[in-house]
Formats: C-alpha cells, sequence, structure tokens
C-alpha cells in the first residue's frame, strides 16, 4: 500500500471515530483523549506531541460567547439549523463561526452541507468568530503560527484535517447539549448542527 493510500485509510478510519465520538456521551476533553490515543502511530509528525495540549480551556469561553450571541440576537422562527465553521489551521488563525440556516435534512447531505445562510433577520452572513485556544495552541505547536509552511503542510495534511474536526465538533457538541432550552425563544431548538470545512467535508452533531 503506497502512502497515499495510507493517507486515504486513516483518514476514513479518523472520520469514522469522529461521529462515533460524537453519538456517545462523552465530554470534548475526553473525547479528544480518545482521539488522540487511536491517532498515535498513524501518519503525521505531531500526533504525541499534541497530547501536550490542553483541550479544556476553551469550553466555558466559548459556551459564553455563543450563549451572549443567542441573548442578543433572538433566534428568529426560521431557524432549522446551525453551521459551525471548522478552522483550517495549516491557512488561518484558529477562528469559530457559525451561523443559522432556515433548512436542515440530514439525510440530504446537499442540503445539510450548503448551508444557506439566514440573510434576514438577526444573523449576519459573517458572523463574530471565538478564537479557540487549543486549536491555536496545537496549530503553533505543529508550525503554522508563523503562517503558510508548505513543508509542515505536506507532513502534517492528515493532522490539519482530522485534528481541527474533531475538536470543534465535539467542543460545540458539549455547548450545545448545555444550553437551556429556554435560549431558543418561543420555538423549539434547531432540528440539526453540521460542524464542517469551506470545502465541503463534514459531520453531524447531535442536538437535544
Amino acid at each position: 500500500m503506497n502512502n497515499e493510500a495510507k493517507l486515504d485509510r486513516a483518514r476514513d478510519a479518523g472520520f469514522n471515530l469522529i461521529n462515533r465520538l460524537l453519538s456517545g456521551k462523552t465530554g470534548c476533553a475526553e473525547g479528544m483523549r480518545r482521539f488522540l490515543a487511536w491517532a498515535d502511530g498513524k501518519p503525521g509528525g505531531s500526533w504525541r506531541r499534541l497530547q501536550r495540549v490542553d483541550w479544556s480551556p476553551d469550553l466555558a469561553p466559548s459556551a459564553a460567547w455563543f450563549t451572549d450571541e443567542l441573548r442578543r440576537r433572538t433566534p428568529p422562527p426560521d431557524l432549522r439549523g446551525l453551521w459551525f465553521s471548522v478552522p483550517e489551521i495549516e491557512l488561518n488563525p484558529a477562528d469559530l463561526e457559525w451561523c443559522g440556516c432556515p433548512a436542515f435534512d440530514a439525510k440530504d447531505e446537499e442540503l445539510a452541507w450548503t448551508h444557506e445562510p439566514l440573510r434576514s433577520g438577526p444573523y449576519p452572513d459573517t458572523p463574530v468568530a471565538y478564537r479557540l485556544r487549543a486549536l491555536d495552541a496545537a496549530r503553533t505547536l505543529i508550525g503554522f503560527a508563523g503562517g503558510y509552511n508548505e513543508r509542515a503542510a505536506a507532513r502534517e495534511s492528515l493532522v490539519v484535517y482530522l485534528l481541527p474536526l474533531a475538536y470543534t465538533s465535539l467542543l460545540m457538541r458539549e455547548i450545545l447539549a448545555s444550553l437551556p432550552a429556554s435560549i431558543w425563544g418561543t420555538k423549539a431548538g434547531p432540528k440539526g448542527a453540521v460542524a464542517g470545512f469551506a470545502g465541503g467535508d463534514w459531520v453531524r452533531i447531535p442536538t437535544p
């Protein structure tokens, strides 16, 4: 098996693991511990070093940020889904952005991914971003803090795909589970949520 095939196989296995972690009740920090234990020995130069990152400091402040966003701008009645953008840490700082969607169907891949933002009402197309400190620390550790690094990008191609996808989705799953039902106003909460890259790969985040 050549290196490209090994990467593809590991990428698929990692993607499946993230979905399994999301379907359980594991918290973000424990989920990342399990994810990195699986990743140890997989292609990519930094998996073992990434076990030194503290994956807990974002939970409280990012939950407060997201809750404040919802409270400052009451969710509109046509809010059906949530989209959380996974930071591309080899290219950009670890900024988390989100938008509300007027439609959501987890069985329809095209509809779940092509998240048409709510263009009217209180949610802007470009939301206020929150810097994920743990992912920023990981970004520094694997060599992207000073900007794009071609060698690091080639060496860490699996890391920069799986790591931010796992962390963003596990973090937002824990935050969404902690929100009081009253925060969505008079309507029920969103039917679903997705964390994904702008290029298209995404995972569904279970909602309460």
